[in-house]
């Protein structure tokens, strides 16, 4: 950012357009225009950088770096614009290839690879895809680690795979980057970090199943989760989760070891029963196990169907309501970044 107000303010010590300096310098003002729009792509504001360039090249219509870089940069914004309209209009199979494709335009415009990889891990969630949200979420935060909206995702994810220390991790993050998020988020980390501690000791939880759970059904849910959590699966995610797969992948296989074992089930069932903790929830569910606080699930479900509103007073569309909050979604810095 201080790259790009330097520039800025380069440009615009530049002589006026019109005088016998200005021509002579004119290619000097283009070559600034062009390496601001540059920098400002690199930040993942490329509307900016479209007007950037649209202005100088006005006045030097010859410049062959400039007018190469409005094309890539109208492209990149068209490019995301229809995907974030095909997932709007509930065509998220298409968005998501939409932001597949998007990625493939520019490697070095790195806000923007990350917020179109996390817009994709919205179409992920869509889908029910909970690893590949992970996956792509992981890799945004590694162009932009303190971007909020892919920490959300993930979050959310995490929830769903039953991994709420994790969740919880993700949701402390975001309120140290931004906390004014504290109070609205405050509720969703405490039930996080409940949920973590009791699915350490329960493997019923772990495996999100009932006490009830037959031989078939532990097998099927241990498969399911295993899949799901293999760290071979987060490899190109980061260390961060691979380490997380990692610890949950060695969880998993704990509680099936136990489970599946009918002489170990019944040993740590009379000592779940006799600590008073063993209990299954309605419908077979593990005892005391609430999804309802969830993302998208207690609060603000329109926000969580269109993650990509438009915030009025803000320059990037976000993903609304998250987690049971009204409050707006927003980066470090105070404005969306997607």
């Amino acid at each position: 950012r201080t790259l790009v107000k330097t520039l800025l303010r380069l440009v615009q010590a530049l002589p006026p357009s019109g005088c016998a300096a200005s021509n002579a310098q004119m290619p000097s003002r283009v070559t600034l225009a062009v390496l601001h729009a540059r920098a400002l792509c690199g930040l993942g504001v490329v509307d900016e950088a479209r007007r950037e360039l649209e202005q100088a090249l006005r006045q030097h219509e010859t410049h062959g770096e400039g007018s190469k870089l409005l094309k890539l940069v109208r492209l990149m914004e068209a490019s995301k614009q229809e995907a974030n309209m095909l997932f709007n209009r509930g065509s998220v199979s298409k968005a998501h290839d939409k932001y597949s494709e998007a990625l493939k335009l520019c490697e070095w415009a790195v806000s923007f690879n990350a917020q179109l990889l996390s817009n994709r891990g919205a179409c992920h969630l869509k889908l029910g895809n909970y690893t590949a949200v992970i996956q792509d979420c992981s890799q945004a935060l590694d162009l932009s680690p303190k971007y909020i909206k892919a920490l959300l995702h993930r979050a959310r994810a995490y929830l769903q795979l039953n991994s709420f220390g994790d969740a919880a991790t993700d949701l402390e993050r975001v309120v140290e980057l931004d906390p004014s998020q504290a109070p609205s988020l405050s509720r969703d980390i405490s039930q996080a970090r409940s949920k973590a501690d009791k699915a350490g000791q329960d493997y019923y939880a772990l495996l999100g199943l009932g006490e009830d759970a037959t031989e078939s059904e532990i097998k099927k849910a241990y498969r399911k989760m295993a899949l799901q959590h293999h760290p071979d699966k987060q490899s190109a995610s980061g260390a961060e989760a691979e380490a997380r797969a990692e610890r949950h992948f060695k969880l998993l296989t704990e509680a099936y070891s136990t489970l599946s074992d009918a002489s170990k089930r019944r040993e740590y069932d009379n000592k779940r029963f006799s600590s008073g903790s063993g209990r299954s929830g309605p419908s077979g569910r593990p005892g005391g196990f609430d999804r309802d606080f969830t993302y998208g699930q207690r609060r603000g479900a329109a926000a969580a169907r269109n993650p990509f509103a438009r915030n009025e007073s803000d320059g990037f569309g976000g993903f609304g309501s998250a987690f049971g909050s009204d409050a707006r979604r927003r980066g470090a810095g105070g404005k969306w970044q997607g």
